[in-house]
């Protein structure tokens, strides 16, 4: 079988017009646009899911941290699990797909083997954490417990993702070049294949006496830092499209890669030094403190550049949207500066960066048509500002338990000042109460599939 169809030859050479090309084949499956669209569109609902699971278990986390009894550990620690995996992992890394498979395509077998593997291990990973009550294992950026189930669905989920990064690169590679104004999408793909490939030889690093606890800790810490650039990389890419700018753009494109390129590094230091280390942690955390920001500066930069030459037109609360995810961002920035211990300071500074790409992301996909009716969804930006402006409080609320000294990971807020500590704890109620709220209001309507709605909107990833 060759690799690829054989092109039609000239109509110089033939005195004839050229047929049209059909579709070309890779691995026995056919690339697609349409196809590949529609795949988008699984990805994308497969991201609203987890979100809105995510979203009821972060309020358990709320209500289980500021009820005056204490609850059992294992309401917490279990809301805790499926909160981050969803929250982090599935829906970002799900849109990160769902972007790849709009903007460059796929085969049909890979799209789907992805997409189907992906539901399973996310529906096993909750399940498993609900269903099968084990120990948990509160590893920094992929928590979990020692449940078969959950391990399965982490292993399932992830390696699915790695087939959908490879899948692009293939489909990619089958355009001859790959079009200039989809090469920065590319690039987003090397974080990913960057982290599940460190984690692999971290797992064959690690000596087989360390206990359960510490081996995730080891396996996770690196891959966790470098997915945080495909995850800016994410949020970067909302702030151009909800601007009305060109991802093609030089500067725009200069500033996506940049954002990319540190993720190379981690390569360095896997190889450096020895996984779980305090020198291997401590370079991690350099690498994501000196390279997560300079590629998103440099791209609000030139929205900034764009929106004084008069060539920003999108509407007001699209440009108000991005506006509240950047200041989440830099304010996510700021907090990673004062960190100072595994106080409640640490999940204020990802909740402030990760919510800025949420904030981003809820904005698009609410700007957008409804994927039910057709109709425009006018007031859907103003949810995700609602969204944005929630987590900014509460971060402010875990700021505040941050400097009172609240370990991270705590079901229960006994540290400070009786005033302080109430302030704080309403704060995080109330903006959890307001970021759940959205999440709603955008993603309920917009999950349930519908024939009327076979491919997204174009103005959600954007065809520029």
């Amino acid at each position: 079988m060759t690799l690829f169809r054989p092109m039609p030859a000239p109509a110089a050479a033939t005195g004839a017009a050229a047929p049209l090309p059909g579709p070309r084949r890779f691995a026995g499956a056919t690339v697609e646009p349409d196809v590949a669209a529609g795949q988008a569109v699984r990805w994308q609902r497969l991201a609203m899911a987890a979100l809105l699971v995510a979203g009821f278990a972060a309020a358990v986390l709320v209500a289980i941290r500021l009820l005056p009894a204490p609850v059992s550990r294992s309401w917490f620690t279990s809301a805790l699990v499926i909160h981050v995996n969803l929250a982090i992992g599935v829906w970002l890394s799900a849109l990160l797909v769902a972007t790849w498979r709009q903007r460059i395509g796929g085969s049909v077998l890979g799209g789907r083997v992805a997409v189907g593997g992906a539901a399973a291990g996310a529906a096993l990973l909750v399940l498993g954490v609900v269903f099968d009550p084990a120990p948990p294992i509160l590893s920094n950026y992929v928590p979990s417990t020692t449940s078969p189930w959950v391990q399965a669905g982490l292993v399932l989920y992830w390696t699915s993702i790695a087939v959908a990064a490879l899948d692009t690169l293939a489909a990619c590679a089958l355009k001859r070049p790959c079009p200039p104004h989809r090469r920065e999408v590319v690039w987003s793909t090397l974080p990913v294949l960057l982290a599940l490939g460190i984690a692999i030889v971290t797992a064959s690093r690690l000596p087989a006496d360390r206990a359960l606890a510490e081996v995730a800790e080891s396996l996770f810490w690196g891959p966790g830092h470098l997915m945080q650039f495909a995850y800016a990389w994410l949020a970067a890419f909302a702030w151009i499209r909800l601007a009305g700018a060109s991802s093609s753009q030089p500067w725009m494109r200069a500033g996506l890669v940049l954002t990319i390129l540190p993720a190379i590094v981690g390569v360095c230091i896997e190889f450096a030094w020895a996984p779980g280390t305090p020198s291997s942690r401590f370079a991690y955390t350099l690498l994501m403190a000196c390279g997560s920001w300079p590629g998103p500066a440099w791209i609000v930069i030139g929205l900034w550049r764009d929106r004084h030459r008069g060539r920003i037109r999108t509407s007001y609360p699209a440009r108000l949207a991005a506006v509240v995810s950047i200041g989440l961002f830099a304010l996510g920035m700021l907090l990673g500066i004062w960190i100072d211990g595994q106080t409640m300071t640490i999940p204020a500074h990802y909740h402030a960066t990760v919510g800025a790409a949420t904030t981003a992301w809820l904005a698009l996909i609410a700007s957008s048509k409804t994927q039910r009716s057709g109709t425009d969804a006018g007031a859907g930006p103003v949810a995700a500002i609602v969204y944005g402006l929630g987590a900014a409080v509460l971060v402010a609320g875990f700021a505040c338990f941050g400097v009172l000294g609240v370990a991270r990971k705590s079901d229960l807020i006994v540290a400070g000042s009786e005033l302080i500590t109430r302030l704080a704890g309403a704060m995080t109620g109330v903006g959890a109460a307001c970021m759940v709220g959205a999440v709603i209001v955008i993603v309920l309507p917009r999950i349930v599939p519908s024939h009327r709605a076979r491919r997204l909107p174009a103005g959600l990833w954007g065809d520029r």
